[in-house]
């Protein structure tokens, strides 16, 4: 895939650094990097699946009581006897959070919240002002930051200080049109990484610091959508951007643009996770955008992002398209979770 230029809209930067900005970003037209590799005999998968069975997984979340499932069809708890329902059955959402002491907060596709102030035994309907005059909106992501609430709107994103009752606007005007913006990361530094499609596909970037917003686009041709952020705390001027088309990467904070793995045939890559224990390999795995079955099939790079094998798992007449990802220390191990576009969860030892 051949990347295109971004196009960099920085009202506050000076020319001087809109120069610096639109050239590194040029780099990317032609620019040499990671491609869909083949498949790879070189290594193998231990796979399980786990409930919930026949639900997409879109958001696999931590909280105090264990690993959560956001589904299509209502909110997970990981415990000693597996996937368990924890409430809001029949509701399709798109993300969920805890607050501490026993408070989570939930959102649907349809444009409401919840809240549980009972670890999820109970939940009601939150109250809130989040979409503002124009009325409720869809909260796209959902991140907990110390005591604010983060969530993402139409474009762009707000905060709460009171658990999710007020809402203030920090990037973007409530009522924005969008096919979504799941992609909402808190650096350590408090800035806020956003993302998502807008309501013409195309890719939207952006990033909070302090007062300025920087926001790139047409990092990857449209249709394009960016799903995901992931920092590495150990180098800080470094992000791996991951969407439709594949997984890009700056390394000196935003100024330039390099593909780390990408693919021709516009498909989805919701996350991806650096291993725990080795820390040079990265894990992804991939969904093609359709409601038939697809085979699970996970991209791994053993040096640091710059080379990429796939293995695939030998059923392929499962819904193994991956929507979302978590990795945990099991026995010394590093244990993938990979949240089916229709199949539960998978479990997956790299051996």
């Amino acid at each position: 895939m051949k990347l295109h230029p971004s196009h960099l809209r920085l009202p506050e930067a000076s020319a001087e650094r809109r120069h610096l900005l639109l050239a590194g970003a040029a780099m990317l037209v032609g620019c040499g990097g990671g491609t869909e590799s083949s498949l790879s005999p070189e290594l193998s998968l231990q796979v399980s699946f786990e409930g919930p069975q026949g639900l997409k997984v879109v958001r696999l979340r931590d909280s105090p009581a264990g690993a959560m499932a956001v589904t299509n069809a209502g909110l997970f708890l990981r415990t000693a006897q597996g996937w368990q329902l924890m409430g809001l059955a029949g509701r399709d959402l798109v993300d969920a959070v805890s607050l501490g002491n026993g408070r989570l907060v939930a959102s649907s596709r349809f444009n409401e919240m919840f809240e549980s102030s009972d670890a999820g035994r109970s939940w009601r309907p939150l109250i809130s002002n989040f979409g503002g005059s124009s009325g409720p909106e869809t909260a796209w992501a959902l991140v907990r930051d110390g005591s604010r609430l983060i969530a993402n709107h139409g474009y762009g994103f707000a905060e709460s200080r009171d658990g999710g009752i007020s809402w203030s606007l920090r990037v973007g005007l409530w009522g924005r049109a969008s096919t979504g913006m799941p992609a909402l990361t808190v650096g350590s530094g408090g800035e806020v990484w956003f993302g998502g499609q807008n309501a013409i596909e195309q890719l939207v970037l952006g990033r909070w610091r302090s007062t300025s917003l920087f926001e790139w686009d047409r990092l990857m041709p449209s249709p394009s959508q960016v799903l995901s952020v992931r920092l590495v705390p150990a180098q800080p001027q470094r992000a791996l951007v991951c969407g439709e088309g594949g997984i890009i990467q700056t390394r000196d904070d935003g100024r330039t643009w390099t593909p780390v793995f990408v693919n021709n045939d516009y498909r989805f890559y919701f996350d991806v996770l650096q291993d725990p224990v080795r820390p040079g390999r990265w894990v992804s795995a991939g969904y093609r955008k359709t409601d038939a079955r697809q085979p699970l099939r996970v991209a791994i790079s053993d040096d640091d992002g710059a080379t990429w094998r796939e293995i695939q798992h030998a059923d392929d007449a499962i819904f193994g398209g991956v929507l979302s990802m978590s990795v945990v220390l099991e026995d010394g191990r590093s244990v993938y979770r990979f949240g089916l576009s229709g199949g539960g969860i998978a479990r997956v030892v790299i051996v």
